[in-house]
């Protein structure tokens, strides 16, 4: 038995109403039957501080957890001053 894809969204912005949240949910919902299909939530994530990285906190580890179990990530992201936003480059 082959084992199923995974896919995880995450979403480049972090307001409630996001429109790059409703294409993450509307996408999902267009996802084969036979496909792994989950979003990711980054509100939780800390400012990157890299005397946290030997002992990073739990939402780090748990969002490393779902990248490494995925097989493809799909992000929708912001466009701010022609590029992706501060959330994401953090």
């Amino acid at each position: 038995m082959s084992k199923k894809l995974k896919i995880i969204g995450i979403c480049g912005s972090l307001r409630k109403n996001s429109y790059n949240k409703l294409i993450l949910n509307i996408a999902g919902q267009h996802i084969p039957s036979n496909i792994e299909f989950k979003i990711v939530e980054i509100d939780s994530l800390p400012y990157f501080n890299e005397d946290l990285e030997p002992n990073p906190p739990i939402s780090v580890t748990k969002l490393r957890d779902e990248i490494s179990s995925a097989n493809a990530i799909l992000f929708t992201v912001p466009e701010y001053n022609y590029s992706i936003s501060g959330v994401l480059k953090n």
